[in-house]
């Protein structure tokens, strides 16, 4: 697959997000597991964040190690973040994706991510625009998402 048609993948999956680089460093760190769960506003925060910096690394890496870097990153703050209760099985469904994909980290572009729950996504679709790193709709709002339909998880209900 060349250059150009990752770019422009990584555009129609991930680009929903932003593309305007998040700041390292700038997740909430409250919440870590084994707290209390975070509110949905920081939990998009991270969710955003990590999306947009994938976003960027697949435009500008050299290499899929440097891709694969930033998809550690992403686990790490995922993992350091109690989600709010009903997304705690999307939280552990995502970083499963983001995990099978760290051995080859351009699949993230036709691989459909997990969605939590219709209910629980549709709170945070409506929160977006409250939250700066998330300037644009994310893979949560199938509707507005460029990419590949995705489907709910196993896990989530409607």
């Amino acid at each position: 697959m060349t250059v150009p048609m990752l770019v422009a993948l990584a555009g129609l999956l991930f680009g929903a997000c932003g593309g305007g680089g998040s700041k390292a460093g700038t997740t909430p760190t409250s919440g870590t597991n084994g707290s209390s769960p975070v509110s949905d506003e920081a939990y998009l925060k991270v969710i955003c964040g990590g999306t947009d910096d994938f976003y960027n690394a697949v435009q500008t890496a050299t290499t899929a190690d440097a891709i694969s870097k930033v998809i550690r990153q992403f686990i790490a703050q995922l993992q350091g973040v109690t989600p709010p209760t009903d997304l705690q099985q999307f939280n552990k469904d995502f970083i499963k994706y983001l995990q099978d994909a760290v051995d080859n980290p351009t699949s993230l572009l036709s691989a459909n991510p997990p969605l939590p729950a219709q209910k629980a996504r549709d709170r945070l679709v409506s929160k977006e625009s409250d939250v700066e790193e998330c300037k644009n709709p994310t893979f949560l709002d199938v509707a507005n998402t460029p990419g590949p339909a995705a489907k709910p998880s196993a896990s989530a209900t409607p």
